[in-house]
């Protein structure tokens, strides 16, 4: 029921719209010229891409090469769960998976080598009588010796690679040195050694501190040295044409293997994968490094390099530029061959040239309705000036510009490009269209600047709004001329003109005007917000300025036809989770209100008197849009029976009508609170500095809504005081009841029945009404208790006290009833209204003992004398101009009068005794207008 109701609401209102054709909706909806974002994201599906099986075949023998001859100590899953991860990363059936095995276990095994490279040592014996030693080391069966500087705790890069023979367990290295340096008959003294099992050594190797070991009991040593450990492979499957380059191209397809199968499987788009491997992805690529002796900066290429080839599945720039950063911070010269360099020297330009097509088309790729669009836009940039600024890119690419110079030139070039782009796209026969069509493109686009300015500047340190802005100033202003001078049948200015004064106006061509003034408002607002000069747009304010003003006239029409035909076709709004009364037509009146003050504010009249005239003529037009719907609704209220006399029972749904009539007024009020959408401020300032004088136009505009406000608020409160006023007579007998009942009865007891109906008579609107509209009938049942009160007061002189004293306690107790715990009336408003402390006033005197009310009468009179004293002042001034006669005179009652107006008496009596002294004719004067204001007074 509910659903099929507000169905039924948004037909109604879209048919009350239609009626017009959308006359307001049209003025200020944005234009639907823009190609929505494509915000499609690649997923995988096939686990390639390379379509030769022949490679893909080779590569997966590679990879179970690598776990069958798996070398060094690792902690990782067993061999066969890495057979079972490398099928499924290459989609192996069994039949395949077994051929490939048994190819791969049909390979030689590689030749295990291990790499040993004597960094330092410190603190040895010194065994030479000059206090030195000359060191040299030995390390398996292979002898070697090396003489170096006699320092006690030598530096050097000693590196020797030893194959790892069957059975040898073991290794150890000795530092030995020479007892007698001068004589040609050495002999080596024993330094220690060192031994380590060869399955402690992990794959990728190992740095650490040795302390030297005896060799016997009877050695002394002493010391330690730093040892880098790290085992290797060479295989010996290719003979002698062994690609060098054949390990990284490996490594970089399987890395890049294994990264498409973790895609595949998480089923999130490919931009979303964050560039982690599983432990047995990264066992078996740790391993295919050992075994092709690939360095941290081998790898980290291979890593760069596999995901750059991955470009064309849309792979995010944020992973790319960690990526990046990793492979520029591991790089150093002499670390890589002169055919990897070439291939990363490759790889870094083709991303730059891809980094420079993706930031052209920027606005499009990183479309803020896209997921993830400012941190990619973000990374984007990050790449490019990691890449420009990095030492490699400067050695190996040196003709390239920096930076700075190159992002600056991308931001013109690829405004340009948006701009060309944009024109092509908006073409139409109607110059006024396309114009129209061609701005609200690039005020869209002027929208998003902060999508794209802030990680620029931050980057670059370039303004990336005025730089944008500056561009399609100008090509926009060349648009403008080749317009003005074009060949067409209608030149853009003639068709401005033409839809300016045309009369009757063309609704469409109309329309269309505003709009443009409205996008070229819009536009100069970026610029200035940018600090971007434009050209001068007077040449059109003229046209501007008419078509603003046929507008008004023209809305006025339309908006009161549509409220016409919204009350006609108004229907009651209800929800089942809310029992708030409304009907459909206060949306469309506070929907015009809204849609004319949004239109306005947009809009921009040259002229300031022009704009103030136009500011009232809008103003009166929204007051006469209210106002009419007020009294339709009123009108339609009256007619269903809401009028005169009202029975003491009204039938439910006239009372709903009634709630709906007054909740609707009251929303529609509020939709004249348009203040400061005029900036009445803003424009009496700019007034004033322009020389015109006091604003007092500002005034009558600020009074015309007040009057509007106010002439609601009357409406309202006359409706609600129907409503209320039904019940006098019961509340009548009930305030008697009250005054009357036995003075041992409670106060409480005797209200209930008063109370009751009044509580009855609230909650039958309590929910169905504003929380304002809910105060005003309160208000208006508040009004009629204290006049009943008031009433009984008056026709019961002289009565007791106690009388009294009944009706003040009972009044404060409906206080608090009608205060509701903060729910109803505030205290404040209560104890403020003139009719309660006029009410309060005479039960209070009524019940006040004589001897309190005599003192209560002289501190009156005491007030009174403080008011004379001031009234004094004043005649007297009167007297001495009149009395004075002279200049003197006058001068010494202006003194006098001075000091009397001073509220510090030490002043007022020196100047009195001056003036009794020389002029006693002027104290005269003074007892005898006192005396005879108090007469007057009395």
């Amino acid at each position: 029921m509910a659903s099929a109701a507000t169905d039924d609401v948004i037909s109604r209102l879209f048919r009350v719209q239609a009626s017009d054709n959308n006359f307001f909706e049209r003025i200020t909806q944005p234009l639907d010229v823009e190609q929505p974002a494509d915000d499609e994201l690649l997923t995988i599906r096939n686990l390639t891409l390379n379509a030769d099986r022949k490679l893909l075949e080779a590569l997966y023998v590679e990879a179970l090469y690598t776990i069958t001859h798996k070398v060094g100590k690792e902690e990782c899953e067993s061999r066969e769960n890495l057979y079972k991860y490398v099928r499924s990363a290459f989609q192996g059936d069994t039949q395949l998976h077994n051929s490939l095995m048994e190819k791969a276990k049909q390979n030689k095994p590689p030749v295990v080598l291990l790499n040993v490279l004597l960094l330092e040592a410190k603190d040895l014996i010194a065994k030479d009588i000059n206090g030195f030693s000359d060191p040299f080391a030995m390390m398996g069966v292979v002898p070697g010796k090396r003489e170096v500087p006699e320092v006690i705790e030598p530096a050097e890069e000693e590196a020797v690679k030893s194959p790892k023979n069957q059975g040898l367990g073991r290794f150890f290295k000795e530092v030995a040195q020479s007892a007698r340096a001068d004589s040609d008959d050495t002999t080596d003294d024993f330094l220690g050694c060192i031994s380590m099992n060869l399955s402690d050594i992990p794959p990728d190797g190992t740095e650490q501190w040795f302390t030297l070991q005896p060799r016997s009991e009877r050695s002394k040593v002493s010391g330690s040295v730093k040892l880098k450990l790290w085992l290797s492979t060479r295989e010996e499957r290719f003979g002698a044409e062994e690609d060098d380059l054949l390990d990284v191209k490996e490594h970089i397809e399987l890395m890049r293997q294994f990264a498409l199968y973790e895609i595949r499987l998480s089923g999130a788009p490919v931009r979303l994968w964050d560039g982690v491997f599983p432990d047995k992805a990264n066992t078996i690529l740790r391993q295919h490094a050992v075994q092709g002796d690939l360095t941290e900066v081998h790898t980290a290429m291979c890593r760069w390099l596999a995901f750059h080839s991955m470009i064309s599945i849309d792979i995010s720039f944020s992973l790319l530029a960690k990526t990046l950063q990793n492979i520029l911070d591991k790089w150093q010269p002499l670390t890589l061959d002169k055919a990897e360099e070439d291939m990363l020297t490759a790889s870094f330009s083709a991303f730059d040239s891809h980094c420079k097509r993706a930031f052209a088309e920027h606005r499009r790729r990183f479309h803020p309705s896209k997921r993830n669009a400012s941190e990619e836009f973000a990374s984007l940039v990050r790449c490019m000036k990691a890449l420009r600024d990095s030492p490699f890119y400067q050695k190996y690419l040196p003709y390239k510009r920096p930076f700075h110079a190159h992002l600056e030139s991308l931001i013109i070039k690829s405004a340009e490009d948006f701009f060309d782009e944009s024109v092509e796209m908006v073409q139409d026969e109607d110059p006024c269209k396309e114009l129209l069509k061609l701005l609200s493109v690039i005020n869209g686009s002027c929208s998003r600047f902060q999508q794209y300015a802030n990680i620029i500047r931050e980057v670059g340190r370039i303004d990336y709004c005025q730089l944008t802005l500056s561009t399609w100033d100008r090509m926009l202003n060349e648009y403008l001329t080749s317009e003005l001078m074009s060949e067409r049948k209608t030149d853009l200015r003639s068709q401005m003109k033409i839809s300016a004064n045309q009369d009757p106006p063309n609704e469409d061509d109309l329309v269309d005007l505003i709009r443009i003034h409205m996008a070229f408002v819009e536009l100069r607002n970026y610029r200035l917000a940018n600090r971007v000069r434009g050209k001068d747009e007077s040449e059109w304010y003229g046209i501007f300025n008419r078509g603003i003003k046929n507008f008004l006239n023209l809305a006025k029409e339309k908006a009161l036809a549509r409220i016409s035909l919204s009350c006609q076709l108004d229907v009651p709004i209800c929800t089942s989770s809310n029992d708030m009364r409304h009907s459909s037509s206060h949306i469309d009146v506070c929907h015009i209100v809204e849609q004319m003050t949004v239109c306005w504010d947009r809009m921009d009249v040259s002229e300031l008197t022009l704009k103030i005239d136009y500011t009232r003529t809008l103003v009166d037009i929204l007051c006469d849009i209210v106002i009419t719907y007020t009294q339709k609704i009123f009108s339609n209220l009256d007619a269903e029976g809401f009028s005169g006399d009202l029975q003491v029972f009204v039938p439910s749904p006239l009372l709903q009508l009634l709630c709906s009539a007054i909740n609707n007024c009251e929303q529609v009020r509020r939709s004249l609170m348009i203040h400061e959408k005029l900036h009445l401020d803003d424009m009496a300032i700019a007034y004033e500095r322009a020389g015109h004088g006091s604003p007092s136009w500002k005034v009558s505009v600020e009074q015309r809504l007040e009057q509007t406000d106010a002439t609601i608020c009357a409406e309202i409160d006359r409706v609600v005081g129907l409503l209320t006023s039904r019940l006098r007579p019961q509340m009548k007998k009930h305030v008697f009841h009250l005054a009357w009942s036995p003075t041992a009865h409670p106060v409480e007891d005797s209200l209930k029945p008063l109370t009751d109906m009044i509580d009855i008579e609230l909650s039958a609107v309590h929910k169905n009404l504003l929380h304002k509209n809910f105060l005003r009938v309160m208000s208006a049942q508040v009004g009629i208790v204290v006049r009943l009160l008031k009433e009984c007061v008056d026709e019961n002189p002289g009565m007791e006290p106690a009388f009294y004293h009944r009706l003040f306690e009972a009044w404060h107790v409906l206080v608090d009833f009608f205060h509701a715990g903060g729910k109803g009336l505030s205290t404040d408003v209560l104890e403020t209204a003139p009719e309660h402390v006029a009410l309060v006033k005479i039960l209070s005197l009524n019940q006040t003992p004589t001897q309190q009310l005599i003192e209560k009468y002289y501190k009156d009179l005491l007030k009174q004398q403080v008011r004379y004293c001031e009234v004094f002042i004043f005649h007297y001034m009167v007297f001495c101009s009149v009395l004075g006669g002279g200049r003197a005179q006058r001068g010494l009652g202006g003194a006098f009068f001075a000091s009397l107006g001073s509220t510090q008496r030490d002043r007022a009596a020196p100047a009195a005794r001056a003036m009794t002294a020389k002029h006693n004719g002027f104290l005269i004067v003074f007892f005898l207008v006192l005396f005879d204001v108090t007469y007057q007074e009395n």
